[in-house]
Protein backbone atom coordinates (compact mmCIF):
# COMPACT_ATOMS: atom_id res chain seq x y z
CA UNK A 1 0.00 0.00 0.00
CA UNK A 2 1.29 3.49 -1.01
CA UNK A 3 1.96 5.68 1.72
CA UNK A 4 -0.14 8.81 1.92
CA UNK A 5 3.10 10.92 2.35
CA UNK A 6 5.01 10.05 -0.64
CA UNK A 7 3.61 11.59 -4.17
CA UNK A 8 5.36 10.34 -7.37
CA UNK A 9 8.75 8.93 -4.74
CA UNK A 10 9.51 11.27 -2.56
CA UNK A 11 7.52 13.50 0.35
CA UNK A 12 3.97 14.75 -0.49
CA UNK A 13 4.30 18.61 -0.91
CA UNK A 14 1.95 20.40 2.25
CA UNK A 15 1.60 23.60 -0.78
CA UNK A 16 2.02 24.73 -4.10
CA UNK A 17 2.58 28.12 -5.14
CA UNK A 18 1.18 30.30 -7.71
CA UNK A 19 2.96 33.38 -8.56
CA UNK A 20 1.41 36.10 -9.91
CA UNK A 21 2.54 39.95 -11.25
CA UNK A 22 2.66 42.38 -8.52
CA UNK A 23 -1.10 43.95 -8.85
CA UNK A 24 -3.96 44.72 -7.07
CA UNK A 25 -4.77 41.32 -5.30
CA UNK A 26 -6.51 41.79 -2.05
CA UNK A 27 -5.24 39.23 0.15
CA UNK A 28 -6.74 39.12 3.19
CA UNK A 29 -9.55 37.96 2.33
CA UNK A 30 -8.69 36.62 -0.83
CA UNK A 31 -10.69 37.26 -3.68
CA UNK A 32 -13.07 34.56 -4.62
CA UNK A 33 -11.31 33.29 -7.98
CA UNK A 34 -7.44 34.45 -8.35
CA UNK A 35 -7.02 36.00 -11.62
CA UNK A 36 -5.74 34.48 -14.48
CA UNK A 37 -2.33 35.13 -15.89
CA UNK A 38 -1.37 35.60 -19.88
CA UNK A 39 0.28 32.47 -19.80
CA UNK A 40 -2.76 30.46 -17.78
CA UNK A 41 -5.15 31.77 -20.86
CA UNK A 42 -2.88 30.84 -23.59
CA UNK A 43 -2.35 27.46 -22.30
CA UNK A 44 -5.42 26.58 -20.79
CA UNK A 45 -4.83 25.89 -16.78
CA UNK A 46 -3.06 27.42 -13.94
CA UNK A 47 0.66 27.38 -13.37
CA UNK A 48 1.16 25.87 -9.87
CA UNK A 49 4.86 25.44 -8.80
CA UNK A 50 6.79 23.81 -5.78
CA UNK A 51 8.87 25.61 -3.49
CA UNK A 52 11.77 24.57 -5.08
CA UNK A 53 10.48 25.78 -8.44
CA UNK A 54 9.86 28.77 -8.11
CA UNK A 55 12.47 30.52 -9.44
CA UNK A 56 11.31 29.02 -13.26
CA UNK A 57 8.51 31.53 -13.29
CA UNK A 58 10.80 34.76 -11.52
CA UNK A 59 13.48 33.99 -14.19
CA UNK A 60 11.30 33.25 -17.05
CA UNK A 61 8.06 35.97 -16.61
CA UNK A 62 9.07 38.51 -14.16
CA UNK A 63 13.06 38.97 -15.06
CA UNK A 64 12.83 42.53 -15.29
CA UNK A 65 9.94 42.74 -11.90
CA UNK A 66 11.01 44.11 -8.61
CA UNK A 67 8.40 42.60 -7.40
CA UNK A 68 5.95 39.66 -7.73
CA UNK A 69 3.16 37.87 -5.36
CA UNK A 70 3.21 34.61 -4.38
CA UNK A 71 0.67 32.75 -2.97
CA UNK A 72 0.56 29.41 -0.62
CA UNK A 73 -2.00 27.42 -1.94
CA UNK A 74 -2.91 24.09 0.14
CA UNK A 75 -2.26 21.24 -2.31
CA UNK A 76 -4.99 18.80 -0.38
CA UNK A 77 -8.00 21.59 -1.70
CA UNK A 78 -6.44 20.96 -5.41
CA UNK A 79 -4.42 17.76 -5.77
CA UNK A 80 -7.80 15.87 -7.38
CA UNK A 81 -7.69 19.08 -10.07
CA UNK A 82 -3.95 19.40 -10.95
CA UNK A 83 -2.42 17.53 -13.55
CA UNK A 84 1.66 16.40 -12.72
CA UNK A 85 3.91 16.98 -16.12
CA UNK A 86 7.09 15.40 -16.44
CA UNK A 87 9.63 18.65 -17.05
CA UNK A 88 12.67 17.85 -19.79
CA UNK A 89 14.41 17.86 -16.49
CA UNK A 90 13.08 15.13 -14.92
CA UNK A 91 10.82 16.74 -12.04
CA UNK A 92 6.59 16.83 -12.04
CA UNK A 93 5.37 20.13 -12.65
CA UNK A 94 1.89 21.07 -11.28
CA UNK A 95 -1.19 22.69 -13.57
CA UNK A 96 -4.51 22.94 -12.12
CA UNK A 97 -7.11 22.30 -14.71
CA UNK A 98 -9.63 24.51 -13.24
CA UNK A 99 -9.69 28.11 -11.93
CA UNK A 100 -8.17 29.01 -8.67
CA UNK A 101 -9.87 29.78 -5.72
CA UNK A 102 -9.46 32.10 -2.82
CA UNK A 103 -10.50 29.55 -0.23
CA UNK A 104 -7.69 27.32 -1.46
CA UNK A 105 -5.12 29.83 -0.60
CA UNK A 106 -3.73 30.19 2.86
CA UNK A 107 -1.66 33.21 2.57
CA UNK A 108 0.53 35.09 -0.09
CA UNK A 109 3.50 37.51 0.39
CA UNK A 110 5.06 40.22 -1.88
CA UNK A 111 8.27 39.06 -2.72
CA UNK A 112 10.50 41.58 -3.11
CA UNK A 113 13.93 42.54 -4.33
CA UNK A 114 16.19 45.65 -4.86
CA UNK A 115 17.47 47.00 -8.54
CA UNK A 116 20.67 44.13 -8.79
CA UNK A 117 19.94 41.79 -6.72
CA UNK A 118 19.48 38.59 -8.31
CA UNK A 119 15.53 36.26 -7.44
CA UNK A 120 17.89 33.69 -5.88
CA UNK A 121 19.12 36.35 -3.39
CA UNK A 122 16.00 37.54 -2.55
CA UNK A 123 14.03 34.23 -2.25
CA UNK A 124 16.86 33.40 0.58
CA UNK A 125 14.78 36.42 2.46
CA UNK A 126 11.51 34.16 2.51
CA UNK A 127 13.01 30.65 3.25
CA UNK A 128 11.15 29.94 6.05
CA UNK A 129 7.79 31.23 4.54
CA UNK A 130 8.19 28.46 1.58
CA UNK A 131 8.20 25.00 2.38
CA UNK A 132 12.00 23.85 1.29
CA UNK A 133 12.72 21.29 -0.86
CA UNK A 134 9.40 19.85 -1.99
Amino acid sequence: MASPYMFLGELKPKYLYRVLPSMNLSWNPFPAIIPRTDPDRDEGYIHLWRSRQIIIPLKQWHQDALQVIVIRVIMYSVQDNTRWDRTPEGDFHPHLCRDLRGDECETAVLLQRTPGQTWEQALTLYAGWISPGV
